[in-house]
């Protein structure tokens, strides 16, 4: 409003009076607009919030679903596989999961008509998956295996699972993008929430300061004035009270001035008893993890100038005791003319959503382990299932030779070749038999070794040569190439023989006819190194990373060319690494052959020749003339195979079938050496052993068992046996083993 200059006081006094009026006027306006703003805005805040809960809750529930699905699947294919009831569990709770499962989802999903219509969609697909199951089920039942492996293998119920996962994963991607925008919602309305909280603050503020302006006007104007303030800042008041958020507004020295009842319920502070109280004694606040305080929120807006948050994992100590996580932000109290004139903190109490989010990780955690554990079912399906072919394959050709030998319908040349055929198929299951116990202990961590010097050069020419034959027949050609080494490989001879031989049988299995296999040995400084390379089928690049893992194959189809269990590289690794060295496996693809390359550290040879070790005395080591031996074997075969071999060699044997009837023999024949097995029905080969040390202190034994860890061996020397043989055993071992103990012991044989 323009005064004239020449106006009187009265009418100066007039005009700044309605100035000051319309100021005031518009500043409560302002002040109710920002006051009501900030409501809405803080209600439309808790509600989006409300609805990401309530997403959370549909993708918990989707993974539910799924997690029943594979439950039922898995029990279900046990069931088959084994014929096991005790497999139909986890198959039944997840049948009878699932209806509840899918009831669950389409009572979340009514408030959206797309979501709830994919529900529907779903509902099908579920009961049908559920009937395939069922059908496989007792079609195991009524008819056994065969049928119901075949709906198993069947690709219906793939597809139906398929169909499943898709319409589920486009279920999730749209219930993610909802949370997405849900959360995007709550953090925008919380922005705008504070600014007009701000704000508000800001407005009462200047009410107050124009209520000053009018100190010049008569007790009645000052009253109405100050009538105008008060209802303000009571406007102010109710509007902040009625907010779902916690409010507390401290002055510019951290004071608090104002709380609201939400501020009250979560500190345990009324307002009366916290106003003029230092924030720190009525916040307090502190690092949910390392319980450290948390700085002031007042302190770093006043130092900022700026909106802050609240650092995260912020526990309040609330006076009763509670302990509540919070979160939200802190802003400065502005007035244009005066600068910041205090803060105002806007938090809320956050244990629905933290418990929600626990939750909702804790589905995710489940769902990656009922994952995780049907990829460890599958392995080990896989495995089992490969195990029994591999198994089977030479016991096909044991089995089938031997019919056609008893019917006797083979000439010399043929049952020549069906000896051969039998002996190679039972070595190839041995071998396999071996390979699954070192398997075994590797991961038990009992694989043991017996350290020694050890020539690689004679390690690695013996490897060679003992491919040679099988090279020659498939017509691949194997070169040699050795550098003198520096020194020998502290370490188990056997051991290395095995862990190279795997190698080098790799390369062959893998090199087709016409191709090339070089084996070089070189040093490199006190280091020795060994490449196996070959021109075969060559790695693909994918598969490589994994070619040393347990059961791990390039080609696991049942159409695959070459047999196995994975295990010979995986043996190949832990071997090398136990010995202090390396491997590692290199292709330039597939069709382009494959380079093994083993590192193996030296030492000098003056450190590692064995002294006092000692010498057998050169014989003919099949020859146990004059030897008397007694077998002790429960089993008919064996205890007749180990007769009849002994025998051949001039010794005279006695067999017993019990440790009871061994100790009878033993008192009439007084034998030179005994061979028993350990599991003996009644009295054990252990047992048997500590009596026969009694009477017999040194007499020759060896143990012939199938037992074969390091504790059994250990257990065997500890009874008292020379030599711990594992089943099944070569006569021709079993023969120079005895000569050599014998001969160890002092015994003279007969030349």
């Amino acid at each position: 409003m323009d005064v004239e200059p020449g106006a009187s006081a009265k009418q100066r006094q007039s005009a700044l009076s309605v100035a000051t009026r319309v100021g005031l006027g518009l500043a409560v306006v302002l002040l109710l607009a920002a006051g009501l703003g900030a409501f809405v805005e803080a209600q439309q805040s808790h509600l989006a919030g409300d609805w990401a809960l309530h997403t959370l809750k549909v993708l918990g529930q989707v993974r539910v679903l799924l997690g029943d699905l594979t439950e039922a699947e898995s029990g279900q294919r046990g069931f088959l596989l084994t014929g096991t009831d005790a497999y139909l569990a986890p198959y039944q709770r997840g049948v009878k999961a699932i209806p509840g499962d899918v009831a669950r989802l389409r009572e979340l999903t009514r408030d959206n008509p797309t979501q709830h219509a994919r529900v529907a969609a779903l509902a099908p697909l579920v009961s049908q998956r559920l009937d395939e199951l069922r059908e496989a089920v007792e079609l195991r039942r009524s008819q056994g295996d065969g049928p119901a492996l075949d709906v198993a293998r069947d690709d219906r119920g793939k597809q139906t699972m398929d169909q499943l996962r898709t319409a589920l994963g486009e279920f999730q991607d749209e219930e993610n993008q909802l949370l997405k925008e849900r959360l995007a919602e709550r953090a925008r309305r919380n922005g705008r929430t504070l600014k007009l909280i701000g704000a508000t603050a800001a407005g009462a503020v200047l009410v107050g300061g124009l209520s000053l302006v009018g100190r010049e006007e008569d007790a009645r104007r000052r009253r109405r004035a100050e009538t105008a303030r008060r209802e303000s800042e009571e406007r102010l008041g109710t509007v902040l009270r009625s907010i779902g958020d916690a409010v507390i507004a401290t002055d510019v020295a951290g004071r608090v001035v104002f709380m609201n009842p939400v501020a009250e319920a979560l500190t345990g502070w009324l307002e009366a008893a916290a106003h003029g109280r230092a924030l720190e004694d009525v916040f307090r606040i502190v690092n949910e993890e390392t319980r450290a305080p948390v700085e002031n929120p007042v302190a770093r807006v006043l130092r900022s100038g700026a909106v802050v948050g609240l650092a995260n994992h912020t526990i309040l100590l609330a006076r009763n005791g509670r302990e509540i996580p919070i979160d939200d932000s802190g802003a400065p109290i502005r007035d244009p003319a005066r600068g910041v004139l205090g803060v105002v903190l806007v938090f809320r109490d956050v244990s629905a959503r933290k418990q929600a989010e626990t939750e909702h990780a804790r589905l995710v955690r489940a769902q990656a382990a009922r994952e995780e554990a049907e990829a460890a079912n599958r392995a080990k399906d896989e495995f089992l299932a490969l195990l029994s072919h591999e198994l089977r394959s030479p016991l096909s050709a044991i089995m089938g030779w031997v019919a056609l030998v008893k019917r006797r319908l083979l000439d010399t040349a043929q049952l020549e070749r069906a000896v051969d055929i039998i002996e190679r198929n039972a070595r190839q299951q041995v071998l396999l038999i071996d390979d699954i116990l070192d398997v075994s202990r590797i991961r038990a961590g009992t694989m043991a070794l017996v350290h020694e010097a050890v020539d690689l050069g004679a390690v690695v020419q013996s490897c060679v040569e003992s491919i040679r034959p099988l090279a020659l027949a498939k017509r691949v050609d194997v070169t040699l190439s050795l550098t003198p080494l520096p020194g020998y490989v502290r370490g188990d001879g056997r051991r290395l023989r095995q862990a190279l031989g795997n190698v080098a049988t790799n390369a062959l299995k893998f090199t087709p006819s016409g191709g090339r296999i070089d084996i070089i040995m070189t040093t490199e400084g006190a280091t020795a190194i060994i490449a196996v390379a070959d021109t075969g089928i060559g790695i693909d690049a994918e598969f490589l990373p994994h070619v040393f893992e347990r059961c791990r194959q390039a080609d696991t189809s049942s159409a695959r060319t070459n047999g196995g269990l994975g295990l010979g590289l995986y043996i190949v690794k832990h071997l090398v690494e136990l010995h202090g060295g390396s491997v590692e496996a290199e292709s330039a693809g597939k069709g382009r052959g494959a380079r093994f390359v083993l590192r193996l550290p030296l030492q000098p040879t003056a450190l590692l020749l064995p002294a006092g070790r000692p010498q057998l005395r050169e014989g003919n080591d099949h020859d146990l003339r004059g030897m008397t031996i007694l077998v002790v074997e429960d089993d008919a075969d064996t205890r007749e195979a180990a007769y009849l071999a002994l025998e051949s060699s001039g010794a005279r044997v006695h067999a017993a079938r019990s440790a009871r009837q061994a100790l009878e023999l033993l008192a009439r024949t007084r034998p030179d050496a005994i061979v028993s097995d350990v599991g003996l029905p009644g009295e054990d080969g252990y047992a048997l052993m500590a009596r026969v040390r009694r009477d017999a202190p040194d007499i020759v034994a060896v143990a012939l068992t199938g037992f074969a860890s390091p504790t059994d061996r250990t257990r065997s020397a500890e009874a008292g046996f020379d030599e711990h043989l594992v089943k099944p055993v070569d006569p021709d071992r079993l023969i120079q083993t005895l000569a050599e103990v014998l001969r160890r012991r002092g015994g003279a044989l007969a030349t």
